[in-house]
């Protein structure tokens, strides 16, 4: 298998000058030139040469056609090259001759050489071309040959004596031997040779010639030797009977180890041709995939388990774990190429992000800028989003792809498919495809049952260096925060911090230029107060050396890509396949001198403003991961720029409000958990009639009766436990001890005191009460005053109106009677808020008492009930009664209860319309209090009135509220009903409440304990 490496050319002409011109124009290494004086010597010569061209000067000296093909026979040149110099004096028939020749190129015989040696040129390049493409056919046939053989169904040893028989065919050596070794190299598994038929009467296999065999493999490297180079060697080598002067050793790999070889002896030195030692170097691949698969097949648990253990212990990143994967997988299905295409489902599309290739092929030019859009192939896109393997024949062909899917495995000449999808913790990250060109070349079972084993393993390492890539990712961005932390001191302005921010921005995550813009609420514009790099002004989209208003710069980010919660302005968006790129595509991703990334600084949902970068030390645009550390960055200048606004604040506040408690007229007292007064304003000093500087460390309690201090101490307490639903306490009454005078009664308001974020004491503000409470007993006078003189005329009225209407004075008519009742009831009623509003004054200044007895409840209630249901008989409205028959006696005061029954009845047939009921229940109610289980009668009067709206049922027990229903139904009142129904009721040691649905009606419940001794009686 040799061919010409020069392009041999004989040049006929009578001048040597021009022989020489020519032959100083063509490359010495690419043709063999040969001058000849005279024409007679060209037929000789070219039978000796056998040229591929002939120049040949063309004068007068045929005298006819017989003496033309005499010295330039057609047989002869018929399938050369001919370049005729015709002279002027050529004759006519000569011409007409020279024209059979079909390779014949006809120049005038005063052309300049140059022109001549641009015609060999071509001519030479067309040659070697043509030889080149010949010998690759030839090569390719062989190998296919080679193929066949090696890939029947035999035994392997069959197949290597088929091989080292048909190899002397093709390949001019003598003798030929191919073998294998186990992978450890301790011995020759498979051993077969050829030796010329008239030769092998001699030759024998002997076990020194395969140990010689394994000592060549165990060199692992591929070398020629002569005789003179180790005569004793070849003198051992005619002994075991190859009867060589020159041998040729080349090895076949099997993952990277030497899984045998190929040797070759000739009984003459020769040099072998670049094209026959490419022929060899394609056989060994040839072998080493035929054995490799006679191993996979016998060892393929053991191949599968050592690809994982390989990764694993080598601790391979995610982009190496899918290289070898790629590799690995060619190799294992023989695929002309292997690609991992990674999927980016944000934007819908495909790119191939690693690739392995055969050998023998060449990658692809500009393979990165292949991409499939998925959104447009659902097909496709199905088979990607699938957990299994598929298999897909003929694509360039398939029906179900669409156009540019086809097209773009057509760039990539793409036949038949093996698809394995790719998945990290559930999610696709791309898929692998193996490709075989050949339309005949299918994926073998076992290459994909083998395939699929493996693809488990990767996923299983993939998984794992998953998650320690996300820890360590994780651990150096938290170190990195960490250290700008340490820097970062409380001492610091705000200028210094973010300069430093920006310096650990330069420094660790290698960005030249930053800028950080701050938010102007009151310019409404982003203001540039640091940065670091853009030494000079680059023509960017926008201008931030100076203040950008709000919407100029609201533009701009419009104008942006989205990459996780930052924005990327790219200058030149890439175009392929008439689709514009995202930024996160990583094959096409220079980075342009007018690209800008803006980064926000935001804290509580609040834009303080934009970290800026330009210009990355990679020149490469920014992926998710770098914009994401970017973003641990721009927190910490959100946390600087934060606390810089809180600082600011908190000294205006301090400034405010000890302005306010300064002139406050309120006391106000500032102390830790064990009473120790830590502040005093001006108003306590006057109230307790002592100076700061002695108040100032010394016990609260001191300053306070002994029933205060208990209280105070409460107060402390429930301070020190109160948790975030309750952050006062209100309306604590105490008395307080002044330097000189009376007691002065006070009511005080607490909140916690906190430092740090720690409770560490309280405030007490404190108002004087002695005005107050003056002013109360004067109204409270005055009401005494006011209901007296009002009680006894509707006495003596009421009085008068009873002798009228039972006749003590004359008889009267009953219209008569009819009305004396209706005026009876209105001066019952007015008695009634008489006695209220006297109760009330009571109860304001602290008067108000009960007079407890023990009574049957159960009787009271009846009698009242029997009142009541005269006063409703007009409104069609039922009284019935549940009582518990079981009650037993209690201790109450009846007059009180009567006032408080009145009320609730009266409230009930006020908001009940006609023809509706009143239910008076009693039963026995028990309750935990304080972890102990008290028990009490409970009292209930349900009625199915109005009812009360949600909002007003906590208002409805305090002084002058009532509820809107009762003024829809021009029923209103003073108010005080409730109010003092609940001050009863408290008094009893007993509570009162309401249930009410709007429209449905009201259940009002008051408790009455049930003492089981008389002790509280007798107290």
């Amino acid at each position: 298998m040799k061919i010409q490496e020069a392009i041999k050319i004989i040049i006929s002409h009578p001048e040597k000058n021009f022989f020489q011109s020519v032959q100083a124009k063509l490359p010495a290494s690419n043709a063999e030139l040969f001058y000849l004086t005279t024409l007679e010597d060209l037929r000789p010569y070219a039978q000796k040469v056998d040229p591929h061209v002939n120049v040949v000067f063309v004068g007068r000296e045929f005298q006819s056609n017989k003496e033309l093909n005499e010295l330039i026979p057609l047989d002869l040149f018929k399938e050369k090259w001919l370049i005729f110099l015709l002279s002027a004096s050529a004759q006519e028939f000569v011409v007409n001759y020279l024209r059979q020749f079909p390779r014949s190129i006809f120049l005038p015989a005063e052309i300049p050489p140059s022109v001549v040696s641009h015609n060999l040129k071509a001519i030479v390049e067309s040659e070697i071309q043509f030889a080149a493409a010949k010998t690759r056919r030839e090569i390719a046939e062989y190998l296919v040959n080679c193929l066949k053989i090696l890939y029947r169904e035999k035994t392997l040893d069959e197949n290597l004596g088929e091989l080292v028989n048909y190899l002397p065919k093709i390949f001019p050596y003598d003798y030929w031997a191919v073998f294998t070794v186990d992978p450890e190299l301790h011995q020759v598994l498979h051993f077969a040779q050829f030796v010329p038929p008239h030769l092998r009467k001699n030759a024998i296999i002997t076990p020194k010639l395969e140990k010689l065999a394994l000592g060549f493999a165990t060199r692992g490297e591929e070398f020629e030797l002569s005789y003179h180079q180790d005569e004793h060697l070849f003198r051992k080598l005619r002994e075991w009977g190859w009867h060589v002067e020159q041998i040729y050793f080349l090895p076949f790999r099997l993952k990277g180890e030497v899984g045998g070889g190929i040797l070759i002896g000739n009984t003459k030195e020769t040099k072998e041709t670049k094209e026959g030692m490419n022929f060899l170097s394609s056989l060994a691949e040839i072998l080493s995939q035929r054995v490799l698969r006679f191993f996979k097949i016998a060892k393929i648990g053991q191949f599968s388990d050592g690809f994982a253990d390989q990764l694993i212990a080598n601790r391979f990143s995610e982009e190496a774990i899918l290289q070898i994967a790629c590799k690995m997988i060619n190799q294992v299905t023989d695929a002309d190429s292997t690609i991992f295409w990674q999927i980016n489902r944000g934007f819908g599309f495909l790119f191939p992000k690693y690739s392995y290739f055969k050998k023998s092929e060449s990658t692809p030019r500009e393979i990165e800028k292949n991409i499939i859009f998925l959104n447009k192939d659902p097909q496709f896109n199905k088979i990607i989003s699938s957990d299994a393997t598929h298999l897909l024949e003929n694509v360039a062909e398939n029906p179900d792809l669409n156009l540019a899917t086809r097209q773009t495995f057509a760039k990539l000449e793409y036949g038949n498919l093996f698809i394995a999808p790719i998945r990290i913790q559930h999610e696709e990250i791309g898929v692998i495809i193996a490709n075989k060109k050949k339309k005949n070349d299918r994926f073998m079972p076992w290459q994909i049952d083998w395939v699929e084993q493996l693809l488990k393993k990767l996923h299983t390492v993939l998984h794992d260096t998953f998650v320690v890539r996300e820890a360590n990712y994780k651990l150096k961005q938290l170190s990195r925060i960490f250290e700008l932390g340490n820097e970062i001191k409380l001492d610091l302005n705000l200028e210094e911090i973010l300069a430093r921010i920006l310096q650990s921005i330069r420094k660790t995550l290698g960005w030249n230029d930053a800028v950080i813009l701050r938010s102007n609420d009151f310019l409404k514009s982003y203001e540039p107060v640091r940065k670091v790099g853009f030494d000079k002004k680059g023509n960017f989209v926008i201008d931030f050396f100076k203040p950008v208003p709000f919407q100029e710069f609201n533009k701009f980010i419009r104008k942006c890509k989205k990459i996780s919660s930052s924005y990327f302005y790219e200058s030149h968006p890439v175009s392929v396949n008439n689709h514009v790129l995202p930024a996160e595509h990583e094959l096409i991703s220079e980075w342009h001198d007018q690209d800008l990334l803006a980064i926000p600084i935001e804290t509580r949902r609040k834009y303080l403003g934009y970290l800026i970068v330009h210009d990355p030390v990679d020149r490469l645009k920014p992926t998710e991961d770098k914009v994401k550390a970017l973003e641990y960055f721009a927190n910490q200048a959100a946390v600087a720029i934060e606390n810089s606004y809180l600082y600011e604040n908190l000294q205006t506040s301090e400034e405010r409000y000890r302005a306010l408690a300064e002139t406050m007229t309120l006391a106000l007292v500032t102390c830790d958990f064990k009473q120790k007064i830590l502040y005093v304003n001006p108003a306590f000093e006057r109230l307790v009639g002592k100076e700061k500087r002695v108040l100032t460390k010394q016990p609260l309690s001191s300053y306070f009766t002994d029933k205060s201090k208990e209280k105070l101490a409460e107060i402390v307490e429930t301070i020190e436990k109160i948790d975030e639903t309750r952050k006062s306490i209100e309306n604590v009454e105490l008395e307080l001890i002044p330097e000189q005078g009376e007691v002065i009664p006070v009511s005080t308001f607490a909140f916690p005191f906190y430092q740090q974020r720690q409770k560490v004491g309280f405030f007490l503000v404190l108002n004087d009460l002695r005005l107050a409470k003056k002013l109360e007993r004067l109204k409270a006078d005055f009401n005494s005053m006011i209901v007296h003189d009002l009680r006894s005329p509707m006495n003596v009225i009421q009085g008068f109106l009873e002798l009228i209407r039972n006749r003590v004075v004359g008889d009267i008519n009953s219209e008569q009677e009819e009305l004396l009742d209706l005026a009876k009831e209105n001066v019952k009623k007015v008695l009634m808020l008489v006695d209220n509003f006297l109760v009330a004054s009571k109860i304001e200044v602290g008067k108000f008492s009960i007079e407890p007895k023990v009574n049957e409840l159960n009787s009271l209630l009846e009698r009242i009930i029997e009142n009541h249901k005269l006063l409703v008989k007009n409104k069609n409205i039922t009284i019935e009664s549940r009582l518990n028959k079981n009650l037993p006696l209690l201790l109450f005061d009846p007059l009180r209860i009567e006032q408080v029954m009145n009320n609730l009845l009266s409230n009930a047939a006020k908001f009940t319309p006609e023809g509706g009921k009143i239910t008076v229940t009693t039963d026995l109610y028990q309750k935990e209090i304080k972890g102990e289980v008290k028990f009490f009668a409970r009292v209930g009067v349900h009625d199915t009135g109005v009812g009360i709206p949600p909002d007003k049922i906590d208002q409805i027990f305090q002084k002058y509220e009532q509820a809107e229903s009762a003024l829809t139904l021009k029923s209103a009142g003073t108010g005080l009903g409730l109010s003092i129904c609940k001050e009863v009721i408290n008094l009893h040691g007993g509570e009162i409440w309401v249930e009410s649905e709007v429209n449905k009606g009201s259940h009002f419940y008051f408790t009455l304990p049930i003492e089981p001794s008389i002790e509280k009686f007798i107290k």
